[in-house]
């Protein structure tokens, strides 16, 4: 075989070796192969008769020609190193250099054989930086040994925490610090990491320190089997502070609750004992006022009489509102369940607020559906509904306007029922207030007629208890509509629903 052969094939040998392969004299490319030139982004012919300065960052010109010069003239340099590199983008990468003196056509060379390292290198960058960021977290982090359970590594954290070293953890294991766990449940523990049948153990425990004080410490542990040894790796995180707050929320809401519990025990003693008077008082004012015969000397003090009925009627109805709001809250309220006419229930309560409407100088309208269902509820609690409704709309519309109550029998059997006023409206911030107890929307009317804002509040409640909804529209000086819908099962005039209605109601 010729030398030419042997030389063509020892060429094409190269040019087909996956590493880069390339020879500069001075300092001009006269050889690289395919992989050289595809790792800075250029052909092989592209890359031909470059001087090797295009291919190198600015910064690292002057070190790496220095160094190709020393090596041809003899000197001793490094023979592997790296440097950054440039590719014909403009796009940086790091390659890894080893580089010898040769004859070239007779005449001194480098020949260089380059690796692109820039993912190693990245890698080893991330790798670095997540070290440090684990080596300085606050929260502690340990890796031990999976077979005799030693510590290898521990963070800062750790190391502050548990007022150990480094070294001297290295002699321990997570049972030394771990007072209240029993070697043999930890043990099976670390087994179902082993195992495979946990991927991951998370438990909240206590840690001992070094002067003996102990902290709850919530630990996040794995198995890293791919790591040779095997390691367990533990991350740590002190929540004394957490659980202290947990703690302290707790009792506080038992606090509340045992007060919220004493209001409504005290509500519910006192409007007892206030209604008792009240109803004497109411009694003995409608007496007196049947008393007295139309004549001008008796009309004064008829007129005290009415006011007086009128402030106790008020006030009783402020207490009844208070007592079943206490109850409500203490979930004591129970309905008295019975199929009653809807019908009967709202008419009268129209009836009820017919002498408030005429005093505040406002029309009055009832519009029922004709042959309305009866309806399987607390007949006081839905006409308490409706006398909140009426009441309320009453309070907020100026004189000559108008308020209706409306009913009838929806396209889904529910039975509704709402009431309308040309009252002075709400705003949408008002909306989303306005169901809460005691917040009344802030105007003229509300300060001339008063009120302790529970009526929305508990209409709402009230409802929610017959499993119904509600909703208000509501513009600001055009008045508003409140529409309370009872679900289907409520109505009656289905018999096949009785057996859910006796479903809900038990």
């Amino acid at each position: 075989m010729s030398s030419q052969s042997i030389d063509q094939r020892f060429v094409r040998l190269i040019e087909d070796f996956n590493g880069g392969i390339a020879i500069h004299r001075n300092g001009i490319v006269v050889f690289m192969n395919e992989a050289a030139a595809t790792m800075h982004g250029y052909t092989r012919e592209e890359a031909l008769g470059k001087s090797i300065t295009d291919f190198m960052a600015p910064d690292e010109i002057d070190r790496l020609l220095e160094n190709a010069k020393a090596r041809v003239e003899g000197d001793d340099v490094p023979e592997n190193y790296e440097y950054r590199g440039v590719k014909a983008d403009g796009s940086s990468i790091v390659v890894d250099l080893k580089a010898q003196a040769i004859d070239w056509d007779d005449e001194p060379a480098v020949l260089m054989f380059l690796t692109d390292v820039t993912e190693r290198k990245r890698a080893e960058v991330a790798a670095t930086r997540l070290g440090r960021i684990i080596e300085q977290s606050l929260d502690e982090v340990y890796m031990f040994d999976a077979d005799t359970l030693k510590f290898v590594s521990a963070n800062r954290g750790a190391q502050n925490n548990l007022g150990y070293t480094l070294e001297e953890l290295k002699l321990m294991t997570p049972l030394d610090i771990l007072p209240l766990s029993k070697p043999d449940s930890f043990t099976r523990a670390l087994d179902n990491l082993r195992s495979g049948v946990e991927e991951k153990l998370v438990f909240e425990t206590s840690l001992q320190r070094k002067d003996g004080s102990r902290y709850d410490a919530e630990t996040h542990l794995q198995l890293m089997k791919e790591e040779y040894p095997p390691v367990f790796v533990g991350i740590v995180q002190d929540v004394t502070e957490r659980n202290l707050r947990e703690k302290e929320l707790n009792e506080a809401k038992s606090i509340a609750e045992a007060a919220n519990k004493a209001k409504s025990e005290f509500l519910a003693n006192m409007s007892h004992e206030l209604r008792t008077p009240l109803h004497a008082i109411i009694g003995y004012s409608e007496l007196l006022d049947l008393k007295f015969t139309p004549s001008p000397e008796h009309e004064l003090n008829k007129n005290y009489i009415a006011q007086i009925l009128d402030s106790g009627t008020h006030l009783l109805s402020l207490i009844n509102d208070l007592l079943d709001i206490s109850r409500i809250e203490s979930g004591n309220m129970i309905l008295r369940e019975e199929e009653f006419d809807l019908t009967y229930a709202m008419t009268s309560s129209v009836d009820m607020v017919k002498r408030l409407a005429d005093k505040a100088r406002l029309k009055l309208a009832v519009d029922v559906q004709e042959h309305l269902p009866s309806v399987f509820g607390d007949q006081r609690a839905i006409k308490q509904i409706a006398l909140n409704l009426l009441s309320n709309a009453i309070k907020f519309t100026p004189p000559e306007g108008a308020v209706c109550l409306k009913a009838w029998k929806s396209p889904e059997a529910a039975i509704c029922f709402s009431v309308s006023d040309t009252g002075v409206g709400m705003s949408a911030e008002d909306l989303e207030k306005v169901h809460q107890p005691f917040y009344q929307v802030d105007n003229r009317l509300t300060r001339e007629r008063g009120g302790t804002g529970l009526g929305l509040s508990l209409v709402r409640s009230l409802v929610e208890l017959h499993g119904g909804t509600w909703s208000i529209e509501s513009q600001p000086g055009e008045g508003t509509t409140i529409t309370v819908a009872l679900p289907a099962w409520r109505s009656c005039a289905d018999t096949s629903r009785s057996a859910q209605r006796n479903r809900q109601a038990g």
